[in-house]
């Protein structure tokens, strides 16, 4: 498993935002994440490599979403995946409350760090899923319309 977590850098009131993917995907968007913005406090993200044990996968990760603040929320790469059922099964399995959207991308992650300093859990869940677009163009449209106007 690839992580990237430090618990001893956890700031008490700024929720957590936990990245969860197959392969190296959560780790390398957190990577990006740090390119782009510095380092980001209260930001993790756990990768499942091929033959791991998706139980430990997801303890691992769920125990850096219960050292974040109250409010933290996790992002799942993709609907029905591994990560996704395995966030379903920890939460029956300890009646835990976890906020959490399924199908994020580098604009998404950067939306929840700028909406989490006016929401937290379910809030920030709902606005985030609510904004348009989350970062995705249509490059071949704007192209067009570029050269539109240079005519």
């Amino acid at each position: 498993m690839r992580s990237v977590f430090d618990p001893e850098a956890i700031v008490p009131d700024v929720p957590g935002v936990l990245l969860l993917s197959h392969g190296g995907f959560a780790v390398g968007c957190l990577e990006t994440i740090k390119m782009l913005a510095g380092d980001v406090p209260n930001l993790a993200a756990f990768s499942l490599e091929e033959g791991m044990e998706p139980s430990e996968f997801i303890d691992a990760a769920m125990m850096a979403l219960e050292a974040f603040p109250v409010g933290s929320i996790v992002l799942l790469d993709l609907l029905g995946g591994t990560p996704y059922n395995q966030t379903l099964l920890y939460v029956r399995a300890h009646g835990s409350k976890v906020y959490s959207l399924a199908g994020f991308n580098v604009p998404m992650v950067m939306q929840a760090l700028e909406l989490r300093d006016d929401y937290r859990g379910r809030e920030l869940v709902d606005n985030l899923f609510n904004l348009n677009n989350n970062g995705i163009y249509n490059v071949s449209e704007l192209i067009d319309t570029l050269m539109e106007r240079m005519k």
